[in-house]
């Protein structure tokens, strides 16, 4: 398995074979929630005016996302796990756009297969990706606003890598120096603090998240 991390936008244009995309704070582990929430699928787009566009089509879908970290003044929900955990999507159709995450999950159109991971469902992927086994894989730490790299992103795609050559590794040095970075204070700032535990626990939302460039949508399976 030729294994290669590919970083944000410029990345996901980039990558063939299974492709995951990782957005730890927070559109992977939101996506997570909303399909442990019970959701029929989830619509990721990159722009507001795209998301604005499914409600006046259809009312019933929730508009879910952000910029700059903030809910969208026109959407239902900003891009927080936490808060999607909260919530009955028993069925529902949700649309989502994000300053990074959805961008790389649209603009992956290489991939053979797109899954979405954090450290939320990071043994669930990787399981995934083993019974594959496929030739190539390329992992896509998107970093901030799909441009800046984001060591909870990088980290997390250095952790599915080693535990797929079989290497030991210990969750925790993999956390720590999250703990301190500008994710972590911006999130403290955004007054976002339950996120931070959704984020970080290994886990903690056990789906694998497929996008179909079919359907583009999101679906468990």
């Amino acid at each position: 398995m030729n294994i290669q991390i590919l970083p944000g936008l410029k990345g996901a244009k980039k990558a063939k074979g299974i492709t995951v995309i990782i957005d730890v704070f927070r559109a992977s582990t939101t996506i997570l929630a909303i399909l442990q929430q019970g959701a029929k699928n989830i619509i990721p787009v990159k722009s507001i005016e795209q998301a604005l566009l499914f409600k006046k089509q259809d009312s019933s879908c929730i508009l879910v996302g952000e910029r700059n970290g903030k809910k969208i003044s026109q959407f239902d929900y900003g891009n927080s796990p936490a808060t999607m955990i909260s919530l009955n999507l028993d069925k529902k159709s949700i649309v989502l756009s994000t300053s990074s995450g959805t961008k790389g999950i649209c603009d992956a159109t290489y991939s053979s297969e797109t899954l979405i991971a954090g450290f939320a469902n990071i043994s669930k992927v990787i399981l995934y990706i083993k019974n594959k086994n496929p030739d190539q894989l390329s992992l896509v730490p998107m970093g901030l606003n799909a441009t800046t790299p984001a060591i909870e992103d990088d980290l997390c795609a250095k952790l599915i890598r080693k535990r797929l050559q079989n290497r030991s590794v210990h969750y925790q040095e993999y956390i720590k120096p999250i703990m301190n970075s500008p994710g972590i204070k911006r999130l403290h700032n955004l007054k976002q603090r339950k996120d931070i535990f959704y984020c970080l626990t290994q886990d903690i939302l056990p789906k694998i998240a497929l996008y179909d460039k079919n359907q583009k949508n999101i679906k468990p399976i």
